[in-house]
């Protein structure tokens, strides 16, 4: 007898499949033709037959595991208080149970291995862009605090040169004040015994051609005095510190001892006035006159080098002149 519904032979005698459980009519002795006969599903014969198995080895475990554990309740042990029996059937059937329920895995198919490969490859593809951007824009800050670097040492270096030249120009501004203010008050200070001195040579030259000798003794007198007041003047003049480096005290040691020839020749032609053939001392006259000259000379040397580099014109500087 075959079963209509899955087309498995059965005994005759037999009421239910044997092998999907469906009711056997008597009139089925034949097996179906192949054209009305539904193909068997084996794939879902195997997962039925594996669940059966499976629950059916489960229940045996679990038996077998209740029972040992009724059995070991009923018998305590003589020297210690007998185990709980709720672990002992936990330890047995919980693993069972996992056992049971843990899913069987299959195997991927050829349509799944595609699309996982074509997963990873995507997510490698996304993964080595994403670093090569990170990189990318690491470079570029690299190169943007590079150049932010740059542009600040430049800032910095011209800030620095901006500040050097201010302060240059600063010294220079007021080296040019205190070099016209010292220079107005040397060349007041020479510039009485100078006139002084213009004027007793002049009434010394009258004298000689029949003029007036006492108004030349008189010049000559106030020439000396004045020359040498200009002396000491000129010495106690004060050197302004930013002209320190500019030899100023060369001009004034030279205009000092400028004045003190000028006051020593005068006081040589006051004796040759007294005394017209006083020889040595008409000597020491021009002798005098000479070395002032020459120390005059000596004194324009710094003067005109520091009015070059000051670009100062020193005829533009109105002298001082002290009072007598």
């Amino acid at each position: 007898m075959y079963c209509g519904k899955c087309g498995a032979p059965n005994p005759p005698t037999g009421q239910f499949c044997a092998h999907c459980g469906a009711a056997l009519l008597k009139a089925a002795v034949r097996p179906p033709t192949p054209a009305t006969a539904p193909r068997p599903k084996e794939r879902s014969r195997g997962k039925g037959l594996l669940k059966v198995a499976a629950i059916g080895f489960g229940g045996f475990l679990l038996l077998s595991a209740v029972g040992n554990a009724v059995s070991n309740s009923a018998t305590p042990a003589p020297s210690a208080a007998a185990a709980p029996v709720a672990p002992r059937i936990a330890r047995t059937v919980v693993p069972t149970v996992a056992l049971i329920a843990a899913p069987i895995p299959r195997p991927l198919s050829a349509h799944q291995r595609v699309v996982a490969t074509r997963t990873a490859r995507h997510i490698s593809v996304v993964a080595t862009a994403t670093a090569r951007r990170e990189a990318d824009a690491q470079a570029a800050r690299s190169r943007a605090q590079a150049a932010q670097a740059r542009v600040q040492a430049a800032a910095a270096k011209a800030a620095a040169k901006a500040s050097a030249q201010a302060t240059q120009t600063a010294q220079t501004t007021q080296q040019t004040i205190d070099f016209k203010g010292f220079y107005a008050h040397l060349i007041g200070d020479q510039q009485n015994c100078a006139d002084a001195s213009k004027t007793a040579a002049s009434s010394i030259q009258a004298a000689a051609n029949g003029g007036d000798s006492v108004t030349a003794y008189q010049d000559a007198s106030t020439a000396h005095d004045v020359c040498e007041q200009a002396n000491g003047t000129i010495a106690i003049e004060s050197i302004p510190g930013s002209l320190s480096s500019a030899h100023m005290d060369d001009t004034q040691n030279a205009l000092s001892a400028w004045a003190d020839d000028e006051g020593h020749a005068w006081g040589a032609a006051m004796k040759v006035l007294n005394d017209p053939t006083d020889v040595a001392d008409a000597a020491e006259v021009r002798n005098q006159l000479s070395a002032a000259q020459g120390a005059s000379d000596a004194a324009a040397i710094p003067l005109a080098g520091e009015a070059v580099t000051l670009n100062v014109n020193l005829k533009d500087i109105a002298p001082i002149i002290p009072q007598q």
